[in-house]
């Protein structure tokens, strides 16, 4: 393959171009659903808006919450190399099983849970195989992170394209299968370069080849399956245990900041203080594949030079953005704000920015709307400023939590930033269950659920914004205390 030969003569590890491979895959795959479940759910499903919203928004929080379970089972027992293979695995069959008829719909949610259970195994694994790979330097090692960030974004950007374009014109579940083979190929990529991380990371002590043991994990597997699938069935439970596993998490973050020294406790509020303005992004952010989703359905003009764009291939819009303006923002970044002390500053820019995404469309819509429809390039150009603002928050998130929590805590730390997401998620679905009201917006007309949306974006502005701002202030406070405490 000539990404491999590429790979054999450049500043980068001969395996990272399997790893670049299978990530790009297994995002196609995610993807693929990501971009299609919502507008299955209201096509297929006969339920209304608000049930739609709570069932994606069930799926999308337990996609970021399951990593950490599975990094767990990674490190402590099963390694990260075979972590991948039995996540990638379950991913494919999820995908499968998915698309098997029943009118009680069991299939599809078993299928999704499948899913939900394969990616937290692969997600946490797959960045630690490529950051074992780097032994030298810290910069390389940032390169090789970059490189597989940007094949993740490739699937991101060819899923919806592809998997939408099936879905309309041949079949929904032919798309949903599609996703599927597009991780078998990840996983066969990632099983032909074995030989160059088949033991890095590795549990060296794992008892995996014991009977016993493989039957332990097997059965844990399908309890947790079994567990995710009752919340998706009914996903106003998974709320509730949300809401419990925040609770847990508050209290131990109180007492973390009870038997900590000044310093460490400088350090955990200003940790949670940034997690709190990332939450906030992140229910922003979700907004695409959910509520953004369906106004591209319902109040885009999809018809570019002829061509009729299924709503769901809008989703490569911001991803493509990304990776366009990806190394000019990094190249900026160095030579201006390459300090740790700058994360709040960077995380305002990018709040106010996302804001600033909503804000065109609310400007949009009665300046241009003709019968509830607007033209496909203000969505896009939305898209472009989510993009951007994504590009000041995303890339250095994980990093922010590293240099900044209490050494002694790191683990934990990252385990709440990944909880945010989770949170963020099941946020973003409830914005949606709020302003979908009685839930018959999906019997509207694009006159009038456009003046939905309307409302809507300006809520998401406000929020996007306001938050901004009120970080701006705090910037300056927060800086200066970073400084004091990083050296």
């Amino acid at each position: 393959m000539k990404s491999l030969t590429i790979a054999k003569q450049s500043k980068y590890p001969q395996g990272m171009a399997y790893l670049f491979l299978t990530g790009l895959w297994e995002r196609f795959s995610y993807y693929g659903i990501t971009a299609l479940l919502i507008l299955y759910l209201l096509k297929f499903f006969d339920i209304s808006d608000a049930k739609t919203y709570l069932i994606y928004g069930a799926y999308a929080s337990m996609v970021y919450g399951t990593p950490i379970i599975g990094g767990i089972i990674a490190d402590k027992y099963i390694g990260q190399y075979r972590s991948i293979i039995i996540g990638a695995s379950l991913i494919a069959l999820g995908h499968f099983v998915m698309i098997v008829p029943n009118s009680q719909h069991i299939y599809f949610f078993l299928g999704l849970s499948f899913v939900i259970v394969g990616t937290g195994l692969f997600k946490p694994s797959i960045g630690a195989i490529t950051g074992a790979l780097f032994t030298d330097t810290e910069y390389k090692r940032n390169e090789g992170f970059t490189l597989l960030y940007i094949g993740m974004n490739i699937g991101a950007i060819t899923a919806p394209i592809i998997c939408s374009y099936i879905a309309v014109t041949i079949s929904w579940n032919l798309a949903f299968g599609i996703a599927g083979i597009g991780m078998l190929v990840g996983l066969f990529i990632f099983i032909k370069g074995s030989r160059y991380y088949r033991d890095v990371k590795e549990n060296k002590n794992s008892l995996v080849e014991r009977y016993k043991f493989t039957v332990t994990i097997a059965m844990g597997l399908c309890i947790l399956t079994g567990f995710i699938f009752v919340l998706l069935a009914y996903p106003i439970w998974a709320s509730r245990v949300l809401y419990l596993i925040g609770i847990t998490t508050l209290l131990i973050i109180l007492y973390f900041v009870r038997i900590s020294e000044a310093n460490d406790r400088s350090r955990i509020y200003i940790t949670v203080t940034l997690t709190i303005f990332y939450m906030i992004f992140m229910v922003l952010l979700q907004q695409s594949g959910g509520m953004m989703n369906v106004f591209t359905e319902r109040n885009v003009n999809r018809v570019i030079f002829g061509f009729d764009i299924p709503a769901s291939a809008y989703q490569s819009i911001e991803p493509f953005f990304i990776i366009l303006f990806g190394p000019l923002y990094t190249y900026l970044s160095r030579k201006y704000e390459a300090n740790p002390y700058t994360y709040p500053t960077k995380f305002a820019k990018g709040l106010f920015i996302m804001g600033l995404s909503f804000f065109i469309l609310v400007v949009a819509i009665p300046l241009t709307a003709e019968n509830g429809v607007i033209s496909s390039w203000w969505i896009s150009l939305s898209y472009l400023f989510e993009a951007l603002g994504e590009l000041f928050i995303g890339p250095i998130g994980l990093a922010m939590v590293s240099v900044v929590s209490p050494k002694r805590m790191v683990g934990f730390f990252m385990g709440v930033w990944v909880l945010s997401s989770a949170f963020a998620n099941f946020l973003a679905a409830s914005f949606g269950i709020l302003i979908s009201g009685d839930g018959k917006s999906v019997a509207l007309a694009p006159v009038e659920t456009i003046h939905i949306y309307s409302k809507a974006f300006g809520y998401f502005t406000l929020l996007g914004c306001g938050a901004a701002i009120i970080l701006f202030i705090l910037s300056p406070f927060l800086n200066r205390r970073l400084r004091q405490l990083i050296v």
